[in-house]
């Protein structure tokens, strides 16, 4: 708060009088150092005598508002199931300040309601004036009488105060039991000073005739010294009417706004509304994801011991059967650490310890890859990783044709949740496209112009993310760093010192796997996805690879033909199966 009153003489007036005197002292006579002497006391005297504001004086301008509730609760006897309360609301400001007095403006009105009576109200609007120095009251109206007479205000204190001292509010001297404690008020923890005090007294009034024990609390903000809250607690035994009686009276007074800080204990606020809410977030995340992710031990027709189960980063995959893929088997370690460098979920299907299924879902694409050859296994690996839409080697049928379902029979069937037997022709989803899967098995090194193609480094990545946003709408840079991190060959083709097309190709012993070919629309049609495929083919034939693979949608004829072109003959198809009813207009993206 700032300070009111000035003092008489400040430290450099009292350092200029000593300069003096000293300067003085050789020539003056006794007589005149002794009137020197008293002419200080005197000038001393009276400043001492100057009230001396102290710490959070009350200034004009300063203001609360409040809410406060009184009630009747916890009775027993005569009091069992007895309601009574009492809201009330107001402000106090300081409007006028005259030296030592300040002059406070207060408007406030309350509710009452009880089993019993009928409804009240009232309301005030007057004026007090108190002492900013002691906090006694001078004149005026407050709480519902006539207030001085050696009483303080129950809405300051002088807030320089330690443990163990007594500071009076109203006519009761409470004890200081803490000056900085943690009081809630509105749902917020403040730092404040905590006045008490307790006490026992005897009712005989309309109430019936009890002894009650209370304890009153005042809680002061630490720096103005102004109220922040109020907590009494009374209890009443006794009897009501003839009857044994037990009631609990209850005050709870809040500020609501004021012109002090009334100061936060952040430390419990960012554990209460920061790190206890990220706790429960965090502990019901735990939770979903543990129940989410835990193996799943299933029973399909084909299998009575399936185990479909998250892939874990940095564990090897069950051992390989060939029943998981015809064409990608080679390829599956790698596809998987790719998948887990770009944050994408794997999970696998696995019988006595066999790779019977793998499932990736990539995040970025918004789209599965599941290799199983079993319709049941492929659609618990489904539910697992969450996709609707997935490229597959094979196209489902729902479960194996009737002929095939030796004991189970009907019944069998529908107990795998289908309605009703499938006819042979039945296919267990819906196809978006399709896409054929080339095979070269001779490699050849092809001369490329290395003049517009050359290897990928990685100072590319955001060209080619941009080209890639261009034509597929998503950037795919997690996918991308994870195709170089774990050793995928990259080549860019460059006009006019621009990146306009990229292609990938992955190489695992002398397997070989094309993907990714792409060239920015502006571009096409110049022979550009030609040159790609021969630097790749080259670079390939270089490193060791006799045998390549590559998958394009049947719909895309260029690339077809391009591939024909360098000696790739269809051998197998990739389907893009769907559990939708209806088509949605998407963009189908290849991993």
């Amino acid at each position: 708060m700032e300070k009111i009153f000035q003092r008489f003489i400040t430290t450099e007036n009292s350092n200029r009088i000593c300069e003096e005197m000293k300067q003085k002292t050789e020539t003056f006579s006794s007589t005149k150092i002794v009137l020197i002497f008293i002419y200080l006391l005197t000038y001393l005297s009276i400043f001492l005598l100057i009230p001396i504001e102290c710490k959070g004086a009350p200034n004009k301008g300063d203001f609360f508002t409040y809410e406060a509730r009184e009630y009747i609760t916890n009775g027993e006897g005569g009091y069992a199931g007895y309601d009574e309360e009492m809201k009330s609301s107001g402000r106090y400001e300081i409007v006028e300040v005259n030296g030592e007095e300040a002059v406070v403006h207060y408007t406030w009105a309350w509710t009452y309601t009880s089993d019993t009576e009928p409804t009240a109200h009232a309301s005030r609007d007057d004026r007090i004036t108190f002492s900013r120095i002691t906090g006694e009251y001078i004149s005026g109206f407050d709480l519902d009488e006539n207030i001085p007479g050696r009483k303080n205000v129950w809405f300051w204190i002088n807030p320089n105060v330690e443990i163990g001292e007594r500071v009076k509010i109203l006519d009761k001297e409470y004890e200081v039991t803490g000056t900085r404690v943690t009081v809630w008020s509105k749902y917020l923890p403040r730092t404040a000073i905590e006045l008490t005090y307790s006490g026992t007294f005897h009712r005989d009034d309309d109430y019936g005739r009890f002894t009650a024990t209370y304890t009153d609390k005042y809680y002061m903000d630490i720096e103005s010294g102004y109220i922040i809250a109020e907590r009494y607690y009374e209890h009443d035994e006794g009897y009501s009417e003839g009857y044994y009686s037990e009631f609990d009276w209850i005050f709870e007074f809040d500020t609501t706004d004021s012109s002090y800080d009334r100061n936060l204990d952040y430390l419990l606020f960012s554990g209460v509304y920061i790190l206890l809410p990220l706790g429960v977030v965090g502990l019901v995340y735990g939770t979903y994801y543990l129940v989410r992710w835990a193996p799943r031990h299933v029973t399909t027709m084909n299998y009575s011991d399936l185990v479909i189960r998250r892939q874990k980063k940095g564990k090897p995959l069950p051992t390989l059967c060939g029943r998981t893929s015809q064409f990608f088997e080679p390829f599956l370690e790698d596809m998987v650490n790719k998948a887990h460098s770009a944050g994408d979920r794997v999970a696998v299907a696995v019988s006595n310890n066999y790779l019977i299924g793998i499932a990736i879902y990539h995040k970025d694409a918004k789209i599965g890859t599941i290799l199983a050859n079993d319709t049941d296994v492929t659609e618990h690996l489904r539910k697992y990783i969450g996709t609707k839409d997935f490229f597959s080697e094979v196209r489902h049928k729902p479960i194996s044709p009737p002929s095939q379902l030796g004991v189970y029979g009907a019944f069998g069937y529908a107990s795998y949740g289908y309605p009703k037997m499938p006819t042979a022709d039945v296919d267990a989803y819906n196809i978006y496209e399709t896409h054929k899967i080339l095979v070269n098995e001779s490699i050849q090194p092809e001369a490329y112009d290395t003049s517009i193609v050359r290897i990928m480094k990685k100072e590319d990545l955001p060209a080619v993310c941009e080209l890639s946003k261009k034509v597929y709408k998503l950037k795919g840079e997690k996918w991308f760093n994870a195709l170089l991190k774990h050793g995928d060959l990259g080549v860019v083709a460059i006009l006019n010192g621009k990146i306009v097309g990229f292609a990938f190709a992955t190489l695992v012993n002398e397997y070989a796997r094309l993907h990714s070919l792409t060239v920015a629309p502006a571009y096409r049609s110049r022979g550009i996805g030609k040159e790609l495929m021969r630097a790749r083919l080259s670079l390939l034939s270089n490193l060791g690879a006799t045998w390549a693979m590559v998958e394009i949608a049947d719909w895309n004829l260029p690339s077809l033909r391009i591939a024909t072109t360098f000696g790739f003959q269809p051998r197998g198809k990739m389907y893009v199966e769907t559990i939708r009813t209806k088509r949605v207009k998407r963009d189908i993206v290849r991993r």
